[in-house]
């Protein structure tokens, strides 16, 4: 170790251990540099890592920040894209069971949206603008009975809109025709007695 101004280089083959109830504290614009290789700081198990600096930056693309003994969960940098959350089976959990609403905001130039648990509902609710609950678009229950707020669109052509657990019975659209139910099903007014239905090639029957 030797001390030049105020720097203190340590050029030890071993490690350098500072005991447990030794503090180390940097004067206001120090810190610590590496001379180009690889430079480690590890904090003992327990140990805890105070930072009275407002920010904390990564600033190498492709920074990786891991949690875990084994750092089976990671956050990775990527250049001008994002972040990608890794792991085995990774997951981010927003809310920590508490009775309150939990959110993500999309926050837009001309228009912001929302992805959020309306707790108080216990609803799972979709829609425009930053407060939860407000403008909904749609809305899932505890049953999972889905609510579109306004119209909803099947944008293309030949669409299928399907009815039942094997989804037996079904709606398609035909481009500039209409819609078709399909195979021998009826539309039924009031009960099963009273239908519309085809009875054959080119016919239609009403019955009841």
């Amino acid at each position: 170790l030797t001390i030049s101004g105020n720097n203190i280089n340590l050029t030890a083959v071993a490690d350098v251990n500072i005991p447990a109830d030794v503090g180390l504290t940097f004067a206001t614009a120090e810190k610590i540099e590496s001379d180009g290789t690889d430079l480690t700081i590890t904090v003992g198990s327990g140990g805890d890592v105070n930072l009275s600096a407002d920010n904390v930056k990564l600033t190498t693309d492709g920074a990786i920040l891991g949690f875990g003994a084994d750092n089976e969960v990671t956050l990775t940098h990527v250049h001008n894209t994002g972040l990608i959350l890794g792991g085995t089976t990774p997951r981010l959990t927003i809310g920590d069971a508490g009775a309150e609403d939990a959110k993500i905001v999309f926050d837009g130039n001309a228009q912001d949206f929302y992805i959020g648990l309306d707790d108080s509902e216990d609803d799972l609710v979709i829609g425009k603008g930053s407060a939860l609950g407000t403008t909904p678009a749609i809305s899932i229950d505890e049953n999972v009975l889905v609510t579109v707020a306004d119209n909803l669109t099947l944008k293309s052509d030949s669409a299928v809109l399907g009815f039942g657990a094997d989804t037996d019975t079904t709606l398609t659209h035909t481009d500039g025709t209409g819609l078709t139910l399909n195979s021998t099903n009826k539309l039924t007014f009031g009960d099963a007695a009273t239908f519309i239905h085809q009875s054959s090639d080119g016919v239609m029957t009403i019955d009841g």
